[in-house]
């Protein structure tokens, strides 16, 4: 049996959103998280539903593009992915499999990055901030990241671009009617193709 995580900025809406799709994810095994609950599970489901179905729109967009932005973190490019599989004698999924944030448009491919196993916290960025290390950095998973909002930001401003072993695969969006219509989650947030379940509708859009 499948499992997929709910995942909502608090855990009771996660919870919400997990019995009004019971019926749209039948045969799946659900379960409910905040997005920082996810990030500290220790084996959470790689299937997620982002859940932001709230009559709040501008709170649940800041929500959905703080949540796509921390969890949607590409597979490794190609011959680094083939590269870091042959080193640690597994399969490693590329980019054409895994469905998290699109790259963009005309991104090349990164043929240097540093391969950081295990948990990333500040004293481990502080010391690869005192080296010359490439700036795209290939973790196992977003949740092995534990980091502040603002030093990733601060990261992000220094160039480092991240990419995980084990992405996450996003099912769905479920957001509210409101929401839905905004082109706000269309712009490079998610994979084109992305379903969005329509919070109380019952139907895809």
């Amino acid at each position: 049996m499948e499992a997929i995580a709910c995942v909502a900025d608090t855990v009771r809406s996660a919870r919400a959103s997990a019995r009004e799709l019971a019926s749209r994810l039948a045969g799946a095994r659900i379960a409910a998280f905040s997005l920082e609950g996810y990030l500290k599970a220790p084996s959470p489901p790689r299937g997620v539903v982002l859940c932001a179905g709230g009559n709040r729109a501008p709170a649940a967009a800041a929500f959905l593009e703080r949540a796509a932005r921390r969890l949607l973190w590409p597979a490794p490019a190609l011959q680094l992915a083939e590269a870091i599989g042959g080193l640690r004698g597994e399969e490693i999924e590329t980019p054409g499999q895994a469905a998290g944030r699109p790259p963009g448009p005309a991104a090349p491919e990164r043929r240097r990055a540093l391969l950081l196993e295990g948990v990333v916290d500040a004293a481990r960025v502080r010391a690869l901030s005192k080296t010359s290390a490439p700036r795209a950095w290939i973790v196992e998973s977003p949740g092995r990241v534990r980091l502040s909002r603002s030093a990733l930001a601060r990261l992000e401003r220094d160039g480092v671009r991240w990419s995980a072993l084990v992405p996450v695969r996003l099912v769905a969006l479920h957001v509210s009617p409101r929401l839905a219509r905004s082109p706000k989650i269309r712009r490079g947030l998610v994979p084109p193709r992305t379903p969005v379940w329509v919070s109380g509708a019952g139907r895809r859009r």
